[in-house]
C-alpha cells in the first residue's frame, strides 16, 4: 500500500499538504475546511465519467486525509514540526470511510453550492492555470484538457482552444500536433462518445429524477452526492447538441482544429 507522501506527490505534485488546499501554514480551521471543501467538490468521483472513477476517489481519499491532519490540532502540530507524513500511515486512517467523514461534514451543500463554485471557476486564473498545466502534460490532446480541467464538459471546447490559442500565439505555450493537427476521426471518435454518454445521461437522470422524487415526496435532496451526479448527467446531456455546431464551427465533415493536453 503507497504512502500517504507518496499519494500525494503522485496525485498533487507535492507532499506539503498546505500547498495540496491552497492555504498558509497559518490557516485556521475554518479556513482549512473551507479549502478542502472547495477541493473536493472539484475531485469527487462522482463528477467524472467512470475511466477516471479510480483516480479521482484516490484524490478523494488523500484530501480526506489531508483534512484530517490539518483540522486536529495535535496532528497539525506534530507535521508542522517535522514536515513529515510518515507518522499518519496508519490502519485507522487507511481504513477510514473517506466518503462518510465528508458527508458529517458537508451535508449541508447544495447544487446552488456548486454551480456557484464552478461559475467562479470558470474564467478565473485558478482555471487558466489548470488549463495551461492540462495543455502541457498532455501535450496538446484535446480528449486529456477535457479530461483533467475541473468543471469542462464539450460545450467548452471552443472557449478552451481559444485560451490556448492565443497562449500558443504569444509564445506562453509550445505548439503541439495534437492540438493544431487533429485527425477528423479523432475528433468524429471524441463526438461520437460523448454522444453516446449524453444518451446514457438522459436515461440516468430520469432514473435519478424518479427516485428523488419518491424518496423526498417530490421535495428537492441536498444530498451532495446526488446533486454532483445530477449536475453531471445535466451537463453530459447536451453533448448532442453541442457537437452539431461544433460540426458547424469546426468545418463539418472536413478538420478541425483540437487539442490534448491534461495536467
Amino acid at each position: 500500500m503507497s504512502s500517504l507522501k507518496d499519494t500525494c506527490d503522485l496525485y498533487f505534485g507535492t507532499h506539503d499538504i498546505y500547498k495540496i488546499l491552497g492555504i498558509n501554514k497559518d490557516a485556521s480551521v475554518e479556513e482549512v475546511k473551507k479549502a478542502y471543501r472547495k477541493l473536493s467538490l472539484v475531485v469527487h468521483p462522482d463528477r467524472v465519467s467512470e475511466d477516471q472513477k479510480e483516480e479521482a476517489t484516490e484524490k478523494f481519499k488523500v484530501l480526506g486525509k489531508v483534512h484530517s491532519i490539518l483540522s486536529d490540532s495535535e496532528k497539525r502540530a506534530i507535521y508542522d514540526d517535522t514536515g513529515c507524513l510518515d507518522e499518519f500511515d496508519t490502519a485507522d486512517l487507511q481504513e477510514k470511510d473517506w466518503y462518510d467523514y465528508w458527508r458529517l461534514l458537508f451535508k449541508n451543500v447544495t447544487m446552488d453550492d456548486i454551480d456557484a463554485y464552478e461559475t467562479k471557476y470558470k474564467g478565473s486564473e485558478t482555471e487558466l492555470e489548470d488549463l495551461k498545466a492540462a495543455y502541457e502534460k498532455g501535450l496538446g490532446d484535446m480528449d486529456e484538457i477535457l479530461n483533467r480541467v475541473p468543471f469542462t464538459s464539450p460545450d467548452d471546447e471552443p472557449r478552451l482552444r481559444e485560451i490556448l490559442q492565443k497562449l500558443i500565439d504569444d509564445g506562453q505555450l509550445q505548439e503541439y500536433e495534437a492540438f493544431t493537427k487533429e485527425s477528423p476521426s479523432k475528433k468524429r471518435t471524441r463526438q461520437k462518445k460523448y454522444e453516446q454518454e449524453a444518451k446514457r445521461a438522459r436515461k440516468a437522470a430520469e432514473e435519478l429524477k424518479k427516485t428523488t422524487k419518491n424518496e423526498t415526496n417530490g421535495d428537492s435532496t441536498d444530498d451532495l452526492a446526488k446533486a454532483i451526479m445530477s449536475r453531471k448527467q445535466e451537463r453530459e446531456a447536451q453533448a448532442e447538441n453541442f457537437f452539431k455546431s461544433l460540426e458547424e464551427k469546426y468545418g463539418g465533415k472536413s478538420k478541425k482544429k483540437s487539442s490534448r493536453k491534461a495536467k
